[in-house]
């Protein structure tokens, strides 16, 4: 009762109260919670995992602590052939993205890929199955003098994305 008896208190006419045991949902509850903010600390620095410059490689720069403080400027073109042995064109990048994609290409060097297998399925659809896609892209950051972000004599068709570790073709920066 909510208010005072004037009964007596006999133990035997009480009723138990039973709290719930949350030592079970406990020892579940709380690893998973320290794991999850273990790993939201700890997944912003994991750009020291990654060999050479991270703003230049563009690896681990998503969901990180850093601030962007560096700035590129780029010459992005790509070729195309359409068998091994026909001469390089020059494919009109700008028709098919837009200046903000162009950009993300230099930003993060697996856009280059992506966008090189989009144009060579492309080529592909069109009947074209032995094409070559390359690309000369020329970068700039924090007003250093241009210098090539990829090797512009790889087949970009031909190159695989690595998800953990660096990027072999993309070239290291040079003071």
């Amino acid at each position: 009762m909510w208010f005072p008896s004037k009964q007596k208190d006999n133990s035997k006419n009480k009723k138990q109260h039973f709290a719930p045991d949350f030592a079970k949902a406990r020892s579940i509850v709380l690893p998973c919670l320290i794991v999850y903010c273990m790993f939201h600390l700890m997944f912003p620095f994991r750009h020291f995992l990654f060999d050479g410059n991270t703003s230049w490689t563009g690896k681990a720069s998503k969901f990180a602590w850093r601030m962007k403080a560096h700035t590129k400027k780029a010459d992005v073109r790509f070729y195309y052939a359409l068998t091994p042995t026909d001469s390089l064109k020059l494919a009109q990048a700008g028709m098919v993205i837009n200046t903000m994609q162009i950009q993300h290409l230099y930003e993060d060097p697996n856009t280059i890929l992506q966008f090189a297998n989009f144009l060579g399925n492309d080529l592909k659809k069109s009947g074209y199955p032995n094409s070559i896609i390359k690309a000369s892209i020329n970068v700039s950051m924090n007003g250093r003098p241009p210098q090539p972000l990829i090797d512009s004599t790889l087949n970009l068709l031909a190159l695989k994305h690595n998800k953990w570790g660096a990027e072999d073709w993309v070239q290291p920066l040079h003071d």
